[in-house]
């Protein structure tokens, strides 16, 4: 019996990946500075990338998250983000 489980949840796991789409309008945002997280093996403390904020103190509450998003970039490119998106559940 848990393999019929199993096996329902992967198929509507895909499903629901293959019908819904993933709607995070601050996804190059987060994969920018998961990448500059990871070519610099530190958590960014001054902002880098909004043109207002440039070089002012900044707090990244969200640095794993974004690490993470990277590796998944760099590996499956936006596909590979979206999928990890997707995996995580709405958000």
């Amino acid at each position: 019996p848990w393999r019929y489980a199993a096996a329902a949840a992967l198929v509507f796991s895909i499903g629901a990946w293959l019908i819904f789409r993933v709607f995070d309008y601050d996804v190059w945002w987060h994969a920018a500075i998961g990448r500059w997280i990871l070519d610099n093996l530190a958590v960014p403390r001054t902002d880098h990338f909004a043109a207002a904020a440039l070089g002012r103190p900044y707090h990244d509450s969200q640095w794993l998250f974004q690490a993470v998003l990277a590796v998944a970039d760099r590996i499956g490119g936006m596909v590979g983000a979206q999928a990890l998106m997707a995996g995580l559940g709405p958000m």
